[in-house]
């Protein structure tokens, strides 16, 4: 797993005239040492010079979380954390209280998560996983891991995610059906946004290279290669993907169809970042109106690697996973773009403290409506026996 990491600046692009945010996403590949090397956390964030910073892999459990890991004059923090027995995973968000703040926050895709275990039934009969094979258990399965963060910062949407990895030890059935599992229900929740006219920014170690110019290695089979099925997954949702159409733009080649070696991951084992022997494995997808706002970036090599707030719990209503024509492996470094910033009322700009968001207008919360029910043949699968007692910081591949 890559020990160290890389910032994408964001450089004057066609957003250059309006408002904007400048939005950042980095594996630290553990909060703690990584706040230490910049002397707090407080100066990691002020180097990183960001309006929004996404992290992954603090490798917290929320017992270690401490006030010097949370607290920075000037931001407000949404965490989330391996519900298990280890300091694994897990990601934050960083806001800037004179940038943004968001309206609503939750931890997690499913729903469940931060419910109290009598809710927890009553909230899957109201959803859209009633009638389909998904249990309680499945969906605290996907979400108890701790790897994503939703802020809703009433002009866009943010999904900070770090997703599954496969590596060459726990490459088993159970990590492969987690790993879909995520990237569904992420979907899920994205297409729900999309139905109601919102943008969608999905930021993050997605663990998903995804195509043969974004990794190093030498390919002796690419269709073999291109057919893993997060990397089909990630294809078919894609704007420029062999079936075309998807929603996602993934920013960096927008503005950069043809780079190479614009790795974000290394092996720390071989060595891999002095000869950039590497992975590209960190993006930024836009979705939704104007998906081609975010301002083009580039890779920078320079860096290696308010009250503490949890994200609010979420409503009992998920988002319908959408219908999908057919289905379809990594560590990361970060991303970072510019990204019009809307008015927005000031009722919902807060300097000092997380909202509340029964105060907040209906218009401003997570989405509550379901899709058409499907049948449940097109749900993903449950993920079988997910836990966290797997090799689960094994070195990324």
């Amino acid at each position: 797993m890559s020990g160290d990491s890389c910032i994408v600046n964001a450089v004057p692009g066609p957003c250059a005239d309006q408002r904007t945010l400048k939005i950042l996403s980095w594996n630290v590949n553990g909060l703690r040492p990584t706040a230490a090397k910049f002397g707090g956390l407080s100066k990691l964030l002020e180097v990183l010079d960001a309006d929004v910073i996404c992290i992954q892999e603090h490798k917290l459990r929320k017992c270690d979380l401490t006030s010097d890991l949370a607290l920075a004059d000037g931001w407000e923090s949404f965490f989330a954390f391996n519900r298990g027995n280890q300091g694994y995973s897990g990601v934050a968000t960083f806001c800037k209280h004179s940038k943004t703040m968001p309206v609503y926050a939750e931890e997690g895709l499913c729903g469940v998560l931060n419910l109290q275990p009598a809710e927890r039934s009553q909230a899957l009969k109201d959803s859209i996983w009633t009638g389909s094979s998904y249990t309680v258990e499945d969906l605290m399965a996907i979400d108890r891991e701790g790897r994503v963060v939703i802020t809703d910062h009433g002009s866009f949407v943010l999904f900070n995610m770090y997703g599954v990895a496969i590596t060459g030890e726990d490459e088993n059935y159970e990590r492969r059906t987690l790993k879909m599992a995520l990237c569904k229900t992420l979907e899920a929740r994205v297409m729900a946004y999309l139905q109601q006219g919102r943008r969608v920014l999905v930021v993050g170690d997605l663990n998903i290279s995804p195509r043969p110019l974004d990794t190093c290695q030498v390919l002796q089979d690419v269709d073999e290669w291109m057919s893993s099925r997060p990397r089909q997954w990630l294809y078919r949702l894609s704007h420029d993907g062999p079936c075309g159409g998807g929603p996602f733009v993934d920013t960096f080649r927008m503005f950069h169809p043809t780079r190479s070696a614009a790795f974000t991951c290394w092996s720390t084992a071989t060595g891999g970042r002095v000869n950039n022997y590497g992975t590209r494995l960190d993006l930024l997808l836009a979705a939704g109106p104007s998906p081609s706002c975010p301002c083009p970036s580039t890779p920078a090599a320079d860096l290696v690697s308010s009250s503490q707030k949890t994200a609010a719990p979420p409503p009992a209503q998920v988002p319908e996973v959408a219908p999908e024509a057919a289905t379809v492996l990594g560590n990361g470094c970060e991303t970072a773009a510019h990204v019009p910033l809307a008015p927005q009322p000031a009722a919902v700009v807060h300097q000092e403290s997380a909202p509340d968001p029964s105060a907040l207008q209906p218009t401003a919360l997570l989405p509550q409506q379901t899709l058409p029910q499907q049948a449940d043949s097109q749900l993903p699968g449950p993920p079988v026996g997910a836990s966290t007692s797997q090799q689960q910081q094994q070195q990324q591949q």
